[in-house]
């Protein structure tokens, strides 16, 4: 009504006295049921409730990261557990990870840097390298970006990336990907830079490596802080209020900081590439693995990697002993023959073309059947569609046009994705089955100490009874590798355990655990 009436009255004048800039229209709320919200229908969940057992910061999040705010979308309770799980879960998590390990390690983030002073402040402009107090142990101190490991500059570039996109996004009025931006930073964060990182955090002295590593997550929580206030307010208070207590004169409030703001050349865009092809490569393995049913924990021989772009290969090489790390490979290599290991089958997508081509979709599928799933597959990666004779006339299908299915031969499994198809050998030997099971009883053996609720430090003498004598062998053999992983002092693997131990089971097999906290 406003805009209507400043149009009106004052139509011919420029500017106009528009009674605001930009305008954003929101999609209607609906109950679960698929009706508007009503008083009357009672098809809603009363806010108090979802503010109790979710808080407010993740009903606000729902309506921003799973749709955009410009359509309607329901008010689903599912929805806000699914997502409070995604972010602030997972967020609490990492947030909760370096908390932990820099109160034992006596981690203060002195000694910080302008850049970082300058994140924390509600006036940066004021602020000048006078400012810097240098820290008194020099392994303790932060150290440029581009003299830190790769891992660390990954997840830094990776921060400029989310920063950049977000405000971006918020500029052009457009939270749904400005949430998203968040939400892929925070997991990159989570499940590959922390879990990767965690051997440099229980390194048991100081060294550059290890104080990077503080540094960078520090930095990262700080601008995640900032980033995300708008989104989940209450979280990132929470947050901020303990990140900053280092320094008394920083913003006194995460909502009183400036929002941070980068330029597009302070991102390494050709890193960012690069690990994300590693990435893939890890994720189609896990999924390969999935798809056999074989757990991680299971060591298995093999990884062919078929790369469908030419240079996706060199991109990889330097990443593949990360890679073989993840997957629990032993070997891997790269192959120009996915024949050799798995077939495809070729269909049309009948949905789509049956009306586009009527009867010609059943003279298609004949065709398509006869063709090389292999070099389809390449062809649609590199071209985006592939070209077929079709009773002497040639269509063009794209990927939504076909569908292509991987089918691993005996041995093998296999998952495919944009960039390369990854294989894995699905012979177990002796040796292999042996390391697998040592790894299932250190997980047992972690779990009983988090039950036990040990510090995250402590020592132990451990003793393990199993009626396995393949799983005792097996621990026998490996006894320094559990040692260095349960942080046993001493291990003792017997026929019996007398006294209270834990119960549990490893392929069918009992084993039993006893703790003794040193």
């Amino acid at each position: 009504a406003l805009l209507s009436i400043s149009t009106m009255l004052f139509g011919d004048k420029k500017p106009y006295p528009h009674p605001f800039k930009s305008c954003v229209c929101l999609g209607h709320i609906q109950g679960e049921d698929g009706y508007k919200l009503s008083k009357r229908l009672k098809n809603y969940k009363e806010p108090d409730y979802i503010f109790e057992k979710y808080s407010a910061d993740a009903l606000r999040w729902s309506f921003v990261a799973k749709n955009s705010p410009t359509t309607t979308t329901r008010f689903q309770e599912k929805l806000i557990e699914e997502l409070q799980s995604d972010l602030l879960i997972r967020w609490y998590n990492v947030y909760s990870f370096f908390v932990i390990y820099a109160n034992l390690d006596g981690f203060t983030a002195e000694g910080a840097p302008l850049r970082i002073l300058k994140a924390l402040s509600a006036e940066p402009d004021k602020l000048s390298e006078k400012d810097v107090v240098p820290v008194d142990d020099p392994v303790k101190a932060y150290r440029p970006w581009e003299e830190r490991c790769e891992l660390d500059r990954w997840i830094l570039f990776e921060m400029n990336k989310m920063i950049y996109q977000v405000r971006r996004f918020l500029d052009q009025y457009d939270l749904y990907p400005a949430a998203k931006a968040i939400s892929d930073f925070l997991e990159g964060l989570s499940n590959w830079y922390v879990r990767r990182s965690r051997p440099r955090f229980w390194e048991s002295g100081w060294s550059e490596s290890k104080a990077d590593a503080y540094w960078t997550l520090y930095e990262c929580l700080i601008n995640l802080a900032r980033v995300a206030a708008p989104f989940v307010p209450f979280f990132t208070e929470v947050t901020w209020q303990n990140l900053r207590r280092p320094y008394p004169n920083s913003a006194e409030s995460v909502h009183l900081a400036t929002y941070p703001k980068v330029d597009e050349n302070e991102i390494d865009f050709t890193l960012l590439e690069n690990m994300a092809l590693a990435r893939e490569a890890v994720t189609l393995g896990l999924s390969a693995r999935r798809l056999a049913n074989i757990k991680v924990r299971q060591p298995l021989a093999k990884c062919e990697i078929v790369v469908s772009l030419p240079g996706v290969r060199e991109k990889l090489e330097p990443y593949l002993d990360i890679i073989k790390e993840e997957l629990n490979i032993k070997e891997i290599e790269f192959s120009e023959e996915p024949q050799l290991y798995v077939n495809y089958e070729l269909k049309p997508n009948y949905k789509l073309l049956g009306p586009k081509l009527g009867s010609k979709v059943k003279e298609l599928a004949k065709i398509l059947g006869t063709l090389e799933g292999g070099k389809v597959y390449h062809e649609l990666v590199n071209k985006g569609c592939v070209e077929v004779d079709l009773l002497g006339e040639k269509i063009s299908l794209t990927e939504e046009e076909l569908n292509l299915k991987l089918i691993p031969k005996e041995g093998f499994t296999a998952s495919q994705g944009k960039n390369m198809v990854v294989i894995l050998t699905t012979v177990i030997t002796e040796e292999l089955k042996k390391e697998g099971l040592v790894r299932d009883a250190i997980r047992e053996i972690q779990e009983l100490r988090k039950k036990m609720q040990l510090p995250y430090d402590a020592r132990i003498h451990l003793k393990l009874a199993s009626t396995s004598d393949e799983l005792n062998k097996a621990l026998n053999e490996f006894k320094e590798v559990v040692a260095k992983e349960v942080l046993a002092t001493q291990i003792e693997i017997l026929e019996d355990i007398v006294g209270e131990s834990e119960k549990t089971e490893i392929e069918g097999a009992e084993l039993k655990i006893q703790i003794t906290h040193k």
